[in-house]
């Protein structure tokens, strides 16, 4: 068994690593080609800070990762496609607040068009296959895809939560979205810095104490779960246990959503539903395979 998973696991990376070496964008940033590209963003945008490099100063930039849908290059034809990229905006020195904010208030899945240069990445560890340098930072991004109506309402929520913060002191309104739902826009590289010197930095990352708690209201007590006198909001609604693990489900795609798909959130919200399914068959037996094929999912 230890072995199918190594294997497993082996084959999956080689697969990815090869995935990301095909298609015309690997090929097109080895020539370091301007390009015309339809990308839907995969992830919040950040903006780096300033910094100097040698003798330079190097400007604040918005990082993007997304995919590449659709990408032209000059006198080409359009190819459908793919493929996972970095978009790196520069926004310039000045108006940095108004260049940067038209591009960081992108959510995931929002589709624009953009004319770039490709760049092959930095390492050849990367998990993305080229990078897509925009000069033009200052314009408005062109969108032709809206965000999804669920990006929609993780982005409500999310800056709803930033607004309720506002009165709090620096510090709390910096780290209170980020220890909620995972959103470190307001972190500063200071405190930043502070946390990783007291080993602190995972408390930032959302995990599987978040969405324990998020269980907890609609279950109770997990002990009690399969129980006559199980608590939580289910039996107070009348749920039988099926139905209760469908919600639960429901309210764990939603955890993944609003406070994005980065690996301790998929990591708890496969083994939540791994005590889903458990609630559901009623069968406490069938956690120790579940739980094995969520780790190879994973």
């Amino acid at each position: 068994a230890l072995l199918l998973c190594v294997a497993a696991s082996a084959g999956s990376a080689a697969l990815h690593g090869a995935d990301l070496r095909r298609g015309p964008v690997p090929e097109l940033a080895r020539r370091y080609a301007t390009v015309t590209a339809e990308v839907e963003v995969t992830a919040d945008p950040r903006l780096t800070r300033p910094r100097v490099r040698g003798d330079r100063a190097v400007p604040p930039t918005v990082l993007i990762e997304a995919d590449v849908r659709r990408v032209t290059e000059r006198g080409g034809t359009a190819v459908t496609t793919r493929t996972p990229v970095l978009v790196l905006v520069d926004v310039g020195e000045s108006r940095t607040r108004a260049a940067s904010s038209r591009w960081l208030n992108l959510l995931p899945t929002t589709r624009f068009n953009v004319t770039a240069r490709l760049s092959p990445p930095r390492t050849r560890g990367d998990r993305i296959a080229a990078v897509l340098r925009v000069r033009a930072g200052r314009q408005a991004p062109e969108t032709t895809a809206k965000p999804s109506t669920a990006q929609r309402l993780a982005g409500r929520l999310r800056s709803g939560l930033r607004e309720a913060t506002e009165d709090l002191p620096t510090d709390a309104r910096a780290l209170l979205p980020g220890l909620v739902v995972g959103d470190t826009s307001r972190v500063t590289p200071e405190l930043e810095e502070a946390f990783k010197e007291t080993d602190l930095t995972h408390t930032l990352a959302v995990s599987g104490a978040n969405f324990t708690i998020v269980l907890a209201l609609l279950l109770g007590p997990p002990g009690l779960a399969q129980r006559s006198e199980r608590r939580g909001l289910a039996p107070r609604l009348g749920l039988h246990l099926r139905t209760t693990a469908l919600l639960g489900g429901l309210l764990a795609s939603a955890f993944v959503v609003v406070c994005r798909p980065d690996p301790s959130v998929l990591r708890a919200a496969a083994c939540g539903s791994v005590a889903l399914l458990a609630l559901a068959t009623g069968r406490r037996r069938s956690l120790l395979p579940a739980l094995a094929t969520a780790v190879l999912l994973l």
